[in-house]
This record gives structure tokens, C-alpha cells and sequence, in this order.
């Protein structure tokens, strides 16, 4: 059960990252202050390797639970397709985000900007992105999330899995 339990602790992280990197963007050009900007960057960048981790985790996560009576596979098949669209959404902002420092660093830090906003775009992109996953997968474990025709199922925190015993 690691996997899954990683999947359920590392999912918060790119969400609440890609937040304290667009405060960090926002404010540097707000404030014109290349060092913010910079920071933010770097944060886009370390989120986009911590996403390959959740997407990692959630893959082998999908396996291990398949066939597990109280999941559904329907649920699970849109959460992991939004999830590597996400993932590739998150590399492209890693991506470009690195590039970005790497060329401010040859320029002396600064930015045009264009880059900037464009920078910030993508992260709002990625944002939408990476909470439209966690949507989706919050109505796999909260199905009073999900779809109306759904409510009154047995939810998975009604039922316990002990092997292969299950009591209400």
C-alpha cells in the first residue's frame, strides 16, 4: 500500500507549489524584482519533478487497487488520463521554466516581459490543469463528489478492507 499512500500525500504538492510559484512570479514583476522571478521559476521547476512522482505513484497506485470491488474503474481510467495530460502540462512549465533561468543567467537575469507573462500563463494553465485532476480524484475516494446518479453508493470509507474479508 506505500504507492497509494505516497500517491495520497505527494498529490497535495504540485497543486500548493505551482500556488507559492505563481505568488513568487507575480510579485517579481510586480515589483520588477528579477530575484523573485527567478525564485518562482525554480519552484515551477522542482514542481515539475515532484509531479513526475504523483503520476508515478498514482500509475503504480492504478495497478495495485485494480479489481478492488469498491473502486471505479471508470473513475480511476479519467483521473489517470488527466493525470498524464497534467503531467505533460507540468513538464512543458518545468521545461520552460528552466530554459528561462538558464538563459538569465547567461543574460544577467533579466527577463523580457513578454517571457514573464508568458511564464506566468503556463503556470496558470498548469494550475487549472493540476486541480481538474485533483478534482477527478477526489470523487474517486469522496464519491459524494462525484456524480448525483452515484450518491448512496457504498463509499470506500464505509467499507474496510482487511484481505480479503470486508466489513461494514
Amino acid at each position: 500500500m506505500i504507492p497509494v499512500q505516497a500517491h495520497l500525500f505527494l498529490n497535495h504538492v504540485p497543486i500548493v507549489g505551482l500556488m507559492f510559484g505563481l505568488v513568487f512570479l507575480v510579485i517579481g514583476m510586480r515589483r520588477s524584482s528579477a530575484p523573485t522571478f527567478l525564485t518562482g521559476l525554480r519552484i515551477l521547476v522542482a514542481i515539475g519533478l515532484i509531479t513526475v512522482l504523483v503520476a508515478v505513484s498514482g500509475l503504480v497506485s492504478a495497478s495495485r487497487l485494480e479489481g478492488v470491488a469498491w473502486l471505479d474503474a471508470s473513475a480511476v481510467s479519467k483521473h489517470q488520463f488527466a493525470g498524464i495530460l497534467t503531467l505533460a502540462v507540468h513538464l512543458s512549465v518545468a521545461t520552460a521554466s528552466a530554459f528561462v533561468l538558464f538563459e538569465s543567467s547567461r543574460t544577467g537575469g533579466a527577463v523580457t516581459p513578454r517571457v514573464r507573462k508568458a511564464v506566468v500563463a503556463l503556470a496558470v494553465g498548469a494550475l487549472g490543469m493540476g486541480l481538474w485532476t485533483a478534482e477527478l480524484g477526489g470523487t474517486i475516494r469522496h464519491t459524494e463528489l462525484g456524480d448525483p446518479a452515484h450518491q448512496g453508493q457504498t463509499s470506500n470509507r464505509d467499507v474496510r478492507v482487511h484481505g480479503d474479508k470486508r466489513a461494514r
